[in-house]
C-alpha cells in the first residue's frame, strides 16, 4: 500500500508532518478520499486551509493534480525542485553529445553536483571510503556534472531578473559546446 505524506513548510526553511495515510491505490480517487479527509480534519481543527494552502509541491503526478485542482483549487501547484534535477539529469544523459577525452572539459568549482545535496553525484564519483582507491571521473562526467551544477544555479536564482540572467548565460555557455542542450529540461522552472 502506498504511503501518502503530507509536509508542510513555514517561511523559516523548516517543515513538519502534516499527515500520513495508506492508500489502496494512487488514483485520482484514492487522493481526492485522502485530501477530502484532510479538509475535513483542518476544518474541525479550525484551520483555515483554503486561505492558508497557497503552494502544494508535487512530484508531477497526474491523478495527484488532478485530485488537488478539484479539493484545493486555489492552490498553486509546483513541482519537487529534487524531481525536476533527477529529470533533468536523467534527460542530460540520454541526449548529452560525447565529447572527446583529449580536450579539456568545460569545468566549474562544484561543492556538490548531486540532486538536492543528496552528497552522491548522479554519475556516482563522489567521495570513497578512506584506503580506497577512487576512479578518476572522465571528461564526459566532469562536463555533465558542470552542467548539472550550472542548472541547479539557475533553480537558486532569487529573481525574476536573476533567473533570466542566469538562463542566458547558461544557454550561451552550452549551446555551443552540446547543441540543443538548453532544451534538456523542457520546462522554465517559473518564480
Amino acid at each position: 500500500m502506498p504511503l501518502f505524506e503530507i509536509n508542510g513548510y513555514t517561511p523559516l526553511g523548516t517543515h513538519f508532518n502534516v499527515a500520513f495515510g495508506l492508500q489502496s491505490s494512487e488514483t485520482a480517487e484514492a487522493f481526492i478520499w485522502m485530501l477530502r479527509q484532510l479538509r475535513e480534519l483542518a476544518i474541525q481543527l479550525g484551520i483555515p486551509v483554503n486561505r492558508e494552502m497557497h503552494v502544494v509541491i508535487t512530484d508531477d503526478d497526474t491523478a495527484m493534480k488532478n485530485a488537488l485542482v478539484e479539493i484545493f483549487p486555489d492552490a498553486q501547484q509546483q513541482l519537487c525542485i529534487w524531481h525536476i534535477e533527477k529529470n533533468v539529469w536523467k534527460n542530460v544523459k540520454e541526449k548529452w553529445i560525447l565529447l572527446p577525452e583529449d580536450e579539456p572539459a568545460t569545468l566549474r568549482p562544484s561543492d556538490d553536483t548531486s540532486p538536492a545535496g543528496t552528497g552522491t553525484s548522479p554519475t556516482g564519483t563522489g567521495t570513497s571510503p578512506a584506503g580506497t582507491e577512487q576512479q578518476r571521473p572522465s571528461r564526459n562526467q566532469l562536463a555533465m556534472e558542470a552542467l548539472l551544477h550550472d542548472w541547479k544555479e539557475i533553480t537558486r536564482a532569487e529573481t525574476p531578473d536573476d533567473y533570466s540572467s542566469k538562463w542566458a548565460e547558461f544557454c550561451s555557455q552550452w549551446e555551443p559546446e552540446q547543441p540543443g542542450m538548453y532544451h534538456v529540461p523542457s520546462l522554465k522552472v517559473s518564480l
